[in-house]
């Protein structure tokens, strides 16, 4: 299953789907890795319980095709085949605990424009403040509030 879906993210109509896809946010691009994961583990059989019984549910496929390099640590091939190791492009940040959080820009649901630091603000004051993590208390109960309407008590 790694071989098919390192064969197919690496042709060129997929590499350009995802590079337009990441033109217009991280939805889009998340929703086409899983739609080509299901096409790999529906290739072996996965989901088809009428043909296959034995094989299992498009998500038990998914499984074993997320794991695969938990489940065979240190195999060459495996990892070779695993684009997420292969093409990640995170790096090891420079935050420490107890570092103050950067601001960043974020979108509420409705589209809206807002910063980390701005929902912060929205925070009650006091809020949490016993607690030694009242910062990320304060921040959830804020991020609650403002995207979903609720409340953490």
């Amino acid at each position: 299953m790694l071989r098919r879906e390192n064969q197919l993210r690496l042709a060129s109509d997929t590499i350009a789907r995802f590079e337009s896809l990441s033109l217009h946010g991280l939805g889009g691009w998340l929703q086409e890795a899983q739609r080509l994961g299901e096409q790999v583990v529906a290739e072996f059989g996965f989901g088809q319980q009428a043909c296959r019984p034995n094989r299992g549910t498009l998500e038990e496929g998914l499984s074993l095709l997320r794991s695969a390099v938990a489940s065979y640590p240190g195999d060459s091939e495996v990892l070779a085949a695993a684009n997420y190791l292969r093409f990640n492009r995170c790096v090891e940040g420079v935050l420490r605990v107890g570092d103050p959080a950067p601001d960043c820009e974020l979108h509420l649901p409705d589209g809206s424009p807002t910063t980390l630091h701005s929902l912060l603000r929205l925070a009650p004051p006091g809020a949490h403040a016993s607690l030694p993590w009242a910062p990320v208390a304060r921040a959830e109960q804020a991020l609650c509030s403002v995207v979903v309407g609720a409340s953490i008590t």
